[in-house]
């Protein structure tokens, strides 16, 4: 790559003084949202009540436009964006491409965010070699007796503030497979659109990977193996519906394995200079020795057969294999038409 990501990331100050604390970076808040007008509303009613308040909100609709979801946005605020690509990782790359702010700051409509969200995320980025940041999820307050026992109510994170690059040991495993952060609290400098393409459109909630998408996942890969910092601070948390019963968590990780077994699949015959930690990873998750964070993931899973776990893995393979002849296609049609 001919820039760096030292040449290509701003939003940096100078060196602080006591008297003189650097301005933070200006913020975008971008929801994207698909026919569920009531869990927006609770989504944008914690962005509201911000103690620093965003420079401007969006709310991406990834239907052909619901009067419902545009009433919720417009009542607070926020401005209305129709996506009708479907596809989770389409509606927050509108939203990157809408937005005019420094960084962009993603939560999922299901998600509310705490009083201090924004003012714990945004300091990071005065980093100038941070290009994203994740938060803390934890169970929505009203849930929180119900889900006590299960790793105290945590949906995912640590207590512990983490930075990781190129230098970090385990950084790609982590990457790719659940250990930095999630895209229901995740922000992203803007500014490095300019040599990265955005979420990856195969991957995410709306595309054939199904439910459970990767497509935050392999953002944050994406950006470190471009030279750029990602930053995991537990200070910046939302609430977020949790698995209550042990049939939940079992279909929750189901899924996970397709989608874990697609983007596996994806990174091995795509990304040629990481194919043998792929493999390497793929080999020791069916072995039963996965490296997925357990303590900053959330509740143990209940026990799933092995018959159950391989058939999803073998489904996320095959989804890959469709979705790669789909694109195929796709560019194929797209050349004949030119």
């Amino acid at each position: 790559m001919k820039d760096s990501a030292a040449d290509t990331a701003t939003g940096g100050s100078e060196a602080a003084t006591s008297s003189n604390p650097p301005a933070l970076p200006s913020a975008s808040v971008v929801v994207a949202t698909r026919s569920r007008p009531e869990l927006l509303e609770s989504c944008l009613g914690g962005v509201v009540r911000q103690d620093m308040r965003p420079l401007e909100v969006l709310v991406v609709d990834n239907t052909s436009g619901e009067q419902a979801t545009q009433e919720a946005a417009l009542a607070h605020g926020a401005r209305y964006i129709i996506e009708p690509a479907e596809g989770l990782a389409v509606a927050r790359n509108r939203g990157a491409r809408e937005s005019t702010t420094e960084i962009v700051a993603y939560l999922d409509d299901d998600a509310v965010p705490e009083r201090d969200w924004l003012a714990a995320l945004l300091p990071e980025f005065l980093d100038p070699l941070v290009a994203a940041v994740a938060g803390r999820i934890l169970a929505c307050k009203a849930e929180a007796p119900a889900v006590a026992s299960r790793a105290g109510g945590v949906n995912f994170g640590g207590p512990q503030r983490i930075v990781f690059d190129r230098r970090s040991p385990d950084w790609f495993e982590r990457a790719n497979f659940g250990g930095i952060g999630q895209g229901a609290n995740m922000a992203i400098r803007r500014t490095v659109l300019r040599t990265w393409p955005g979420f990856n459109e195969r991957l995410g909630r709306g595309t054939r990977v199904g439910a459970i998408g990767m497509e935050e996942h392999y953002a944050v890969f994406s950006l470190i193996g471009r030279g750029y910092r990602v930053v995991y601070t537990p200070g910046a948390r939302v609430r977020h519906p949790f698995p209550q019963t042990d049939v939940e968590l079992r279909a929750r990780q189901l899924s996970q394995l397709t989608a874990a077994s697609f983007h596996c699949a994806l990174l091995f015959a795509e990304e040629p200079r990481y194919r043998w930690r792929a493999a390497r990873y793929a080999l020791e998750a069916v072995g039963g020795k996965p490296r997925l964070w357990r303590e900053r993931m959330g509740p143990a899973t209940p026990s799933i057969r092995g018959w159950q776990g391989a058939l999803a893995r073998f489904r996320g393979v095959m989804l890959y294999l469709a979705s790669r002849l789909e694109s195929r296609r796709s560019r194929e049609r797209v050349r004949a038409t030119d």
